[in-house]
């Protein structure tokens, strides 16, 4: 069991010891740790982490 959650912007999943490390951050799938690139969703299927990418798209371009 763990209190913390995933370092994506409006993520609600908790992260565990199976958790991606980026930056020094824990995520709680490979999309939310790659900024949900080309709009892949959240592994939580009721998340919708995903729908409203943050920044990291807007400065790749």
């Amino acid at each position: 069991m763990s209190d913390k959650t995933c370092s994506c912007p409006n993520c609600e999943c908790e992260v565990d010891a199976n958790a991606l490390s980026r930056d020094g951050l824990a995520y709680c799938c490979a999309a939310c740790a790659s900024g949900h690139a080309q709009g892949v969703q959240c592994r939580k299927p009721s998340c919708t982490c995903g729908d409203n990418p943050e920044q990291s798209e807007a400065e790749e371009q």
